[in-house]
C-alpha cells in the first residue's frame, strides 16, 4: 500500500512542477514605421529563443495598427511618411517634441484609446513587456498603472534609434531603458530617468549575425 501512496505523491509533485514551469510570456511592442523597429523586435525574439528555449513565449504586436480605432491605427503610417520626408519630419519632430505628444493632447488621446490598448495588452497576459518603438511607452504604461500592474509586469524600453531620439522614447515609469550609446543615455537622464533605470547596450542584433563570439579575454583584452 505504501508504494501506491508514493506514486500518488509523485504525480502531485510532477503536476506542481509542470504548473510552475509554464513558459513566461514576453510581449514586444513595435510598429512597422521603418527605422528597424521590426528587425529589432525579431532580433530580441530570436535571442530569447536561443537563450531560454521554451521557458519564454515571445509575442510581437503592433499595438497601434492592431488594437486601436481609426485614425490612431494610421499613426504608424503617418510616422513612416514623415520620417521619409525630411523637412516635414523636422517640422513635426520639433513641433511635437516638447509638447503635443506629451501632455494635454496625449492625455486626451490616451483616455480614448487606453481601453483598446488595454484589451490588446491583456489578450497576451504578459509577464514582461518590451517596447522597441517611441510611440509605445506612454499609453501602455498608463494602462499598467491604472490597473495596478506596474510592479507586477516589468516594462523595458529598448531604444532602436541611434541619433534623433524623440522624447517619447523616454518614460520615467519604465523598469529599464536600454540605450544604444552614451549620447542617448544623456538624453534619457535629461528626460528624468534615474541612472539605475538605464543600461547602455548596442542595438539588438539577430543571434545569427552576432556569431562567432570571441572568448571574453579576447573581446575585452
Amino acid at each position: 500500500g505504501g508504494g501506491g501512496g508514493g506514486d500518488a505523491d509523485g504525480a502531485v509533485e510532477e503536476e506542481g512542477v509542470a504548473r510552475a514551469e509554464a513558459p513566461k510570456k514576453v510581449l514586444i511592442l513595435m510598429s512597422d514605421t521603418g527605422g528597424g523597429h521590426r528587425a529589432s523586435a525579431e532580433a530580441i525574439k530570436a535571442a530569447f529563443a536561443q537563450e531560454y528555449g521554451d521557458d519564454y513565449q515571445v509575442f510581437v504586436t503592433d499595438l497601434w495598427t492592431e488594437h486601436t480605432p481609426w485614425p490612431f491605427n494610421q499613426l504608424p503610417r503617418s510616422y513612416s511618411f514623415l520620417v521619409k520626408h525630411g523637412p516635414l519630419w523636422k517640422m513635426t519632430y520639433y513641433g511635437t517634441a516638447p509638447r503635443v505628444i506629451h501632455q494635454p493632447h496625449f492625455a486626451a488621446t490616451a483616455t480614448f484609446i487606453a481601453r483598446e490598448v488595454a484589451k490588446g495588452l491583456m489578450k497576451y497576459q504578459p509577464d514582461v513587456i518590451i517596447s522597441v518603438h517611441p510611440l509605445m511607452q506612454h499609453v501602455p504604461l498608463r494602462v499598467l498603472r491604472s490597473r495596478g500592474l506596474l510592479d507586477k509586469i516589468p516594462f523595458t524600453t529598448v531604444i532602436t534609434d541611434l541619433s534623433t531620439c524623440h522624447p517619447t522614447w523616454f518614460h520615467k515609469l519604465v523598469t529599464r531603458c536600454y540605450c544604444p550609446s552614451a549620447e542617448v543615455t544623456k538624453r534619457a537622464l535629461k528626460a528624468g530617468l534615474k541612472p539605475s533605470q538605464i543600461k547602455v547596450y548596442g542595438l539588438p542584433v539577430r543571434p545569427s549575425f552576432a556569431k562567432p563570439v570571441p572568448p571574453k579575454g579576447v573581446r575585452y583584452g
